[in-house]
């Protein structure tokens, strides 16, 4: 049922019987477009006052929860609250995602869209409501804490220039500049540190007031602009300084605000960082070069019993022998990769196949036959004090294979398949 009057009678509602059949015939479907669009629908017409429109139609939908306690129709929809309504009344286009005001106070996202009567006139629009309090909610959230970052900013600077009370304990060097580069608060572990990247022949820091541009610092504060002017950066920047055995770190972090407000450099001694850096790598290079070793004595261990079990005539000798070597070269496969690569870690794939590899070569000199061997599977990383053991059961395993899996026939030509799987935080491996 239509409301064709403004129940006031302060507004007229200019719209022929035509018109209000039109209208009538998109009402009988309010309810199906609100069931399908979950949302509240309405139809509004306007008045002789172009900033007020009338509430004709309404209806909620059944599928979700209306955004109105009570009853629409009837009630006005001024300019102020409801702009998308008015704009599409007046330019017969439709207006999408447009935001207003409920006549109940909520904040609301409407689709506009035009209703024309046969001449082409506006009669009314259809509108489709929903509900955005919680975005706005977030908006304003954020809208906050833009505010309070400029505030922040605001006050640390003033601070910085009136009072000089940042905290002078810091072990880090700090200096605070405005907007023009004047340095406004230096602390005293900042002049401590000056000495590293500050050149006498240029402004020094032991007072301020001076210009931050004029110091080495402006090589990590300044950037080129396309025209060739300078101007200070307004992202994060670092490098490093060193003087003789002193490594500073200096970081310049910029105070935006609608544009670049100031910054802050902070200035750190990280020579000691970088002397546990160097000692670590040292001892780094150290062990891998204990692996290198211990994997040639190893190796050069095998070789000798290798000659050995070339001139020994009995068999029995002969495979005891091959047994040593095989175990021996599969502890110093994992020592030549832990050589090259000095991890904690290593990849059981790279184990597998280089301790396979060498026992099939001794194998096949024993058994004089000609087994393939076919690796496979996930790769997995073991930690490195396992590898040793890892190597061992899988020499024994393959050596095993190669020793009683070939009978009659099919000794002299044969395939050993290895398999790997990882499950969680265990693996499976198969041979």
């Amino acid at each position: 049922m239509l409301v064709k009057s403004d129940p006031d009678g302060c507004y007229q509602i200019p719209l022929d019987k035509e018109d209000w059949e039109i209208l009538e015939e998109v009402a009988a479907n309010l309810q199906l477009i609100a069931d399908v669009a979950q949302c509240d629908v309405f139809i509004d017409c306007p008045t002789d006052d172009p900033d007020v429109a009338i509430v004709v139609a309404e209806v909620k939908p059944r599928t979700s929860k209306s955004l109105y306690k009570g009853r629409v129709s009837g009630q006005r929809a001024i300019r102020f609250n409801e702009p998308g309504v008015l704009e599409a009344l007046e330019k017969g286009e439709p207006t999408v995602g447009t935001r207003a005001v409920s006549q109940e106070g909520v904040f609301i996202s409407q689709n506009v869209v035009p209703i024309f009567n046969a001449k082409g006139k506006v009669i009314g629009v259809l509108i489709r409501e929903i509900d955005i309090s919680e975005a706005m909610e977030k908006e304003k959230q954020v809208q906050l804490l833009e505010e309070t970052t400029e505030l922040l900013t605001e006050n640390l600077l003033r601070v910085a220039i009136e009072s000089g009370t940042l905290p002078g304990a810091l072990h880090d060097g700090l200096l605070v500049v405005n907007k023009d580069g004047v340095i406004v608060y230096v602390n005293p572990s900042a002049l401590r540190l000056a000495d590293v990247i500050i050149s006498s022949k240029k402004a020094t820091l032991q007072s301020e007031g001076n210009n931050i541009a004029e110091t080495e610092l402006c090589d990590i504060v300044l950037v080129k602009d396309q025209d060739g002017s300078m101007r200070f950066s307004e992202e994060y920047r670092s490098c490093e300084y060193s003087v003789g055995e002193r490594i500073v770190n200096v970081s310049w972090v910029p105070l935006l605000s609608k544009g670049f407000v100031g910054g802050i450099v902070l200035i750190r001694d990280i020579t000691d960082v970088r002397k546990k850096e160097k000692e670590l790598m040292v001892k780094s290079a150290v062990i891998r070069e204990i692996h290198h070793r211990v994997k040639n004595s190893l190796q050069n261990i095998a070789s000798i019993l290798r000659l050995q079990m070339r001139r020994e005539q009995n068999r029995t000798v002969r495979e005891a022998l091959g047994v040593c070597i095989n175990r021996i070269l599969s502890i110093a496969s994992v020592h030549e990769l832990l050589s090259q690569s000095g991890l904690e870690t290593v990849d059981l794939h790279q184990i597998l196949r280089m301790t396979v590899e060498r026992i099939v070569q001794v194998e096949n000199e024993l058994c004089d036959c000609d087994v393939e061997i076919s690796l496979f599977g996930d790769s997995i990383n073991i930690p490195a004090y396992y590898a040793s053991n890892i190597a061992l059961v899988v020499c024994e395993l393959v050596q095993n294979a190669m020793r009683h899996g070939f009978r009659g026939s099919n000794k002299d030509k044969g395939k050993i398949v290895v398999y790997t799987k990882q499950k969680g935080s265990s693996f499976e491996l198969q041979v």
